[in-house]
This record gives C-alpha cells, sequence and structure tokens, in this order.
C-alpha cells in the first residue's frame, strides 16, 4: 500500500521495481531498527523518524 501511494506521486528510483521498494521498505520497517537506536543508543523520536524518512526516501526515489 506504501509503495503503491509512492508509485502514484512520482516515479521511483531508476532500475526500481515495486517489488524491490517493497523489500526496501520491508527492511526499514523492522522494528529492531528503532529498538537499537531509540531504546539502545538514545536517540530522541524525532531524530529517528527524520533519519528513517531521509533513508527512505533516498532507497526509493529519483535523486535530483
Amino acid at each position: 500500500m506504501v509503495t503503491e501511494h509512492a508509485m502514484s506521486l512520482g516515479p521511483l528510483a531508476a532500475r526500481l521495481d515495486a517489488e524491490h521498494a517493497i523489500d526496501i521498505l520491508w527492511i526499514f520497517n523492522d522494528p529492531a531498527h528503532y529498538d537499537t537506536l531509540v531504546a539502545r543508543r538514545g536517540w530522541s523520536e524525532p531524530e529517528y523518524t527524520s533519519w528513517l524518512s531521509s533513508q527512505i526516501r533516498h532507497a526509493l526515489l529519483p535523486r535530483d
């Protein structure tokens, strides 16, 4: 659903199809990332959210 929405907004990164985009989102949504960075390493939730959204954008969307 998230990938379909992203694709409806414009093209994904070059050579990235919907299946690969889903795989990338699956990896980034692993709760272990949150646990490691927020619970164990002391990141704030806004820091984590900002980092995560930046990484997802970088992985899925074309670069200018």
